[in-house]
Parts: C-alpha cells; structure tokens; sequence
C-alpha cells in the first residue's frame, strides 16, 4: 500500500511573548528593560524616610506653636486643616 505523501505542514501558532515597558508601550520580547523595578523601589522608601521626617518636623512645630501661644484654630488655618483636626493629630504631644 502506497503511503500518502504529506504536504507542507503549517506552521504551529505560537503566542507572542509580549512585553510592556514602563509607560505601557509594547516593546519586543528580547528586548534589554532596564531595571525599573529597583529604581521604583528605592525611590519609594526614599520617599516614606522623607514623608516620616516631616512628619516629625510637623510634630516639632506645632509643640513651638502652642508653646509660643498659638491657638489649635489657628495652626489648623496653617495646615489647611480644622482645628478638631489639628488637635487630633497632635494634641496628645502637647
């Protein structure tokens, strides 16, 4: 019995390897991505040291503040705050 000769195959369909870059466009996939990831992480506990030191500075200054005589209403107008708000946050270091 004569054996079918087989015709060209097609090819299998892969799927693409689709990388995105940092803002979102599409880039190849053996493309060289610079390592974004450790620059984003070291900016973000940067920015919580930073966003820590003045949280401590605002603490510092609002104790000068009441010590000097100024009222809660008065340091809530300067931070963009209530005075309840205000005394909340830092009335316990005063």
């Amino acid at each position: 019995m004569a054996q079918k000769r087989k015709g060209p195959t097609r090819p299998q369909k892969r799927e693409k390897a689709v990388t995105y870059g940092v803002l979102g466009g599409r880039i190849a996939p053996d493309a060289w991505v610079p390592p974004v990831v450790d620059w984003v992480s070291d900016r973000l506990r940067a920015l919580e040291v930073a966003r820590l030191d003045i949280v401590a500075e605002q603490a510092k200054t609002v104790q000068h503040a009441r010590s000097v005589g100024m009222t809660w209403e008065q340091i809530g107008d300067a931070m963009g705050i209530t005075r309840q708000t205000a005394h909340q946050r830092w009335g316990a270091a005063s």
